[in-house]
């Protein structure tokens, strides 16, 4: 029979205390916010009016639109995170408050339960103690505690569900199981309408999964065709809705355009002009009610891709600055709502440029152990923030690479520390072993 000591150090020795004490740790993270929030300076206010405001159309019966006044269709966001979040109209249809704070217990909810992916996937790369070890720094995790109560968006469900991709891509690497390949491609589906920024991986890894089997008696074919169909299958009813609603074809959100421009037009001066949204210029959202949503958003598509091509020092320079605030946080830690105010900006910067260098550390590492097989991590890291250099940049929008990042720093970290300490090891041992070798001599003296 197990003592209670023992019980108590094997519950700590599983994702599930993790899981809990993250639970625990975001709850109070939530609730001091609460306390201190201060509206009027924009301090400690959670962003996501966007979402909320759609969970009030869709409650109501006006669809998935947005009240500019009259609703109007849209497909600015994905759309699963925002038909979870209506949930919390049950509790209120009137009052957003309470949306909101439901979609911060929803976030947090999801970015406890991303302990599991993630001591998985740790587990599968450097062994069950570096994936306990991943599991409990994403509960302390500065970014992992912030995310899910200053965004009412789906960047903690989208890190949730890229870890879940991950595991599941390496549990399946050897699988010739039918339904576990049309379950991995419904995941994909819905990781898309979470977050179209996810589905970028999805050919690299089809690619990852053919490169690996074409030397075995595998099939590949087969299985990522099943997985192919059974995302479409899933993509298919949102985009028949976009053609019908918005007048034409759209990969999920329809503002890539927008984006774009926001972050290259004569105004930027460093990642983008923020106060041209139409969200939040009025002379900007009567043009886009006028024009049509996807008329407008392609409209400022052109407009941008005729600024890079006429000013293209200046597009490097501001993809250059979006690549060093993707992996320090050096602009956005500076317009945070919760960073600012709380004096820690510097503190935060350091602590993102060092996650940053170990993540990296563990990739080189990890990829000198065996290329091909973990390949995959590195897509986190030079595929997924691409289409972010060429727009813009925040913390948020890295956010669901963060889970991988903290397995690859993790084993970086553990990597380093291990050559570090083995040569004082080997001359502790090596000295030890010269005493013992006079100990004979000096008795016989």
């Amino acid at each position: 029979m197990n003592s209670p000591r023992s019980a108590i150090v094997s519950f700590f020795e599983s994702p599930r205390a993790a899981v809990l004490l993250a639970m625990l740790l975001r709850l109070a993270a939530l609730g001091i916010s609460l306390k201190y929030v201060d509206a009027p300076h924009h301090h400690y206010q959670s962003q996501g009016r966007e979402a909320i405001v759609l969970t009030y159309a869709l409650i109501t019966g006006h669809g998935y639109a947005f009240p500019v006044p009259d609703f109007v269709p849209t497909s600015w966001l994905a759309p699963v995170y925002v038909w979870i979040l209506t949930l919390g109209r049950l509790i209120s249809v009137e009052d957003g408050g309470v949306v909101g704070l439901f979609g911060q217990f929803l976030n947090i909810l999801f970015s406890a339960l991303t302990c599991y992916p993630i001591f998985i996937l740790g587990k599968k790369v450097a062994g069950a103690k570096a994936g306990l070890i991943a599991a409990w720094t994403w509960v302390f995790l500065p970014v992992a505690i912030l995310m899910p109560i200053a965004f009412i968006w789906d960047q903690s469900l989208a890190a949730l569900l890229t870890a879940l991709l991950f595991v599941f891509s390496y549990k399946l690497e050897e699988s010739t199981s039918p339904w576990g390949w049309c379950a991995y491609g419904l995941l994909w589906g819905v990781a898309a309408l979470t977050n179209p920024a996810v589905f970028l991986l999805f050919p690299f890894f089809a690619s990852w999964f053919w490169l690996r089997r074409r030397k075995t008696p595998l099939p590949a074919a087969t299985p990522l065709a099943l997985a192919a169909l059974a995302c479409v299958l899933v993509l298919m009813p949102w985009t028949i809705r976009n053609w019908i609603r918005l007048g034409g074809f759209t990969f999920v959100k329809s503002n890539f355009g927008v984006e774009l421009w926001l972050g290259n037009n004569p105004d930027v001066k460093k990642i983008w002009t923020p106060n041209k949204s139409p969200l939040l210029n009025p002379v900007e959202l009567d043009r886009m009610v006028n024009e049509g949503e996807l008329s407008y958003c392609r409209g400022k598509e052109r407009e941008a891709l005729s600024f890079i091509q006429s000013h293209p020092a200046t597009f490097v320079r501001l993809s250059l600055n979006h690549v060093l605030d993707t992996w320090t946080a050096w602009y956005d830690s500076n317009t945070d709502s919760y960073i600012s105010p709380l004096g820690v900006r510097y503190f935060y910067i350091v602590y993102t440029s060092l996650f940053t260098l170990a993540a990296l550390a563990g990739t080189i590492m990890v990829l000198a152990k065996d290329w091909s097989q973990w390949l995959p991590l590195t897509f986190a890291i030079f595929i997924f923030p691409n289409p972010y250099y060429v727009t813009h940049t925040s913390q948020r929008y890295r956010h669901p690479i963060d889970p991988i990042l903290t397995v690859l720093a993790v084993v970086g970290v553990s990597q380093i520390w291990k050559r570090i300490h083995a040569p004082r090891e080997s001359a502790s041992i090596r000295s030890s072993a010269h005493e013992d070798l006079e100990i004979p001599s000096a008795v016989s003296t």
